[in-house]
Parts: C-alpha cells; structure tokens; sequence
C-alpha cells in the first residue's frame, strides 16, 4: 500500500494543530489566503474612492458635502483597515511549519507572496482613498477660491467704473 503524500494546507494555527495531531500531512501558512481574506474591505475602499471620483470640484458646495461624507466613510474604514493591516503583518511573521525539505521553501516562498502582494493592495487602496479625498477637498477649495475672485473683480470693475464717472 502506498502512503497518501498530499500536502494540505491551514491558516489557522488550531485547525493545523488539530489536524496535524490526527497523523494528516498538514502544513502551516498562515498567510497563504490574505488576499482572497482582505478582498471584501479593499473592494469596499475602492467603491467609495469610485464614488468619491464621480464629484465635480466646480460646484464646491456639492463638493465639500461629499467630501465631508467621504471622511467620515474614511474614518469609519480606517479601524478595519488597521485591524486587517495587522492581521496580515502577523500573518506574514509566522513561519511556514509542517512541510519538508524543498516543499518547505517553495511553500514559505509563495506564502510570503501571497502576504506580501494582500499587505500592498490594502495600503494601495487606502492610500488612493485618503489621496482623493484630499485632492478633491483642494480642488473643490481652489475652485471655490476663483469664484469669490471673480465676484470680487466683477464688483471692483462695477464700482471703479461708476466712481469714474
């Protein structure tokens, strides 16, 4: 009879444990998953950046209400942003257990890939969410800066021109 030489994989350290206590050829990669784990909160980051990209700075008022919603939305996410953020730097420091020889490496290797490429797209997608409400807040402010300097020089112009005459 031949052995059964597949090698499973678990990310949670109980069920490996559990696992690898009943004579399975388990291996540990604890962040073998994140980017399929942390997909639903950065999807979440990009619909509101989506959302957030469709306001015009030219109508300022409209601009700062949905930039106001949009921090509060940011600030709302932030906590489950830093939980996830964390999550994944944990995960990426535990070692790979339970696989031998060159299977270890090559597991070890694409479990840090895997942590890795989660870690950069959640920053990335947070990052692009606090860098458009930024830019549009400055927009929105810029443009509502050239509003009140074209009231201003229409009203200078009027007023010098009747004090002319």
């Amino acid at each position: 009879m031949s052995e059964d030489l597949s090698l499973s994989f678990e990310t949670e350290r109980e069920k490996y444990e559990e696992r690898r206590s009943v004579g399975e050829n388990v291996a540990y990669t604890a962040a073998l998953n994140l980017p399929r784990k942390i997909k639903p909160l950065c999807e979440k980051i990009r619909a509101a950046t989506s959302s957030l990209e469709a306001v015009s700075p030219l109508n300022p008022f409209s601009s700062f209400k949905s930039v106001t919603n949009a921090r509060q939305q940011f600030a709302s996410i932030s906590s489950s942003y830093n939980e996830a953020h964390l999550d994944c730097l944990h995960r990426l420091a535990e070692p790979v257990e339970g696989a031998h020889g060159v299977d270890s490496a090559w597991v070890q290797g694409f479990t840090s890939a895997n942590g890795t490429a989660a870690i950069i797209e959640l920053t990335s997608s947070f990052s692009a969410l606090g860098e458009t409400i930024d830019r549009k807040s400055a927009y929105g402010l810029a443009c509502f800066s050239l509003y009140v300097a074209l009231i201003s020089l229409v009203t200078t112009v009027v007023f010098g021109w009747l004090s002319i005459q």
